[in-house]
């Protein structure tokens, strides 16, 4: 297969990259691949848990990129060779370019804390499959352990706080929420808003372990503090 441009990644970055191609270079053949064939909206994924009535509102559709003419590949990248101007894909197709463009964004980082891999342990991803599961999984439970008080921890915690009957705990390492992003007034501004909204803040510490049988139980702390998950 040959295509112009060759866009790697199905987010946002890759389909404005790969509209705008074909809007500037309508001559040119333009191929985005993606490897997530259920990708959803990646801005609005928190609200998925509870404010989206349906979870599928947040559905990121192939529907502009195929009227525009764009070539869409659900598939994964596995090879690169630049000086020939390919790629290979998990399926063993090869696909050559002009130019190619790397927007595959990026990935939760699973951190090394022993039981991480337990069931009822889940990282965000932008797949529709895997929200519409934690969706299910947060709806059901008593005790939501957060572990990171960044951007997406905080908006998870606001979002699963408005659920009747859960005890929210968000563990951050950092001395402050948000701490990478903001000054001290608008971090202390943030945890105070969600304490207010019943979320457990426990800053300047880490989880220590993931603890239970098969399945996750509890989260201990790094200063012993257990808390039921």
């Amino acid at each position: 297969m040959e295509f112009n441009i060759v866009i790697v990644g199905g987010g946002p970055a890759g389909v404005v990259t790969a509209m705008t191609s074909i809007n500037i270079y309508p001559e040119k053949s333009v191929c985005l691949i993606k490897e997530i064939g259920d990708s959803v909206i990646p801005c609005a994924i928190p609200y998925m848990m509870h404010t989206m009535p349906d979870p599928k509102q947040n559905k990121m559709g192939d529907q502009a990129l195929e009227n525009a003419g764009i070539e869409i590949i659900v598939d994964k990248v596995v090879s690169l060779d630049i000086k020939a101007h390919t790629i290979t894909l998990g399926s063993d197709v090869t696909i050559s370019y002009e130019r190619l463009v790397l927007a595959t964004g990026a990935e939760s980082a699973m951190p090394s804390i022993p039981g991480i891999d337990k069931e009822g342990v889940f990282s965000i991803r932008k797949s529709m499959s895997a929200m519409i599961e934690l969706r299910r999984e947060v709806e059901r439970a008593k005790n939501v352990v957060i572990i990171g008080g960044g951007f997406i921890g905080a908006e998870f915690a606001d979002e699963i706080s408005r659920i009747p009957g859960v005890e929210i705990h968000l563990i951050e390492i950092m001395p402050k929420l948000l701490l990478t992003a903001f000054d001290d007034e608008f971090c202390d501004d943030v945890e105070r808003t969600l304490i207010k909204s019943g979320v457990h803040a426990h800053t300047n510490t880490s989880v220590l372990s993931i603890d239970g049988d098969k399945r996750v139980q509890m989260a201990t702390l790094k200063n012993t503090e257990k808390i039921p998950a």
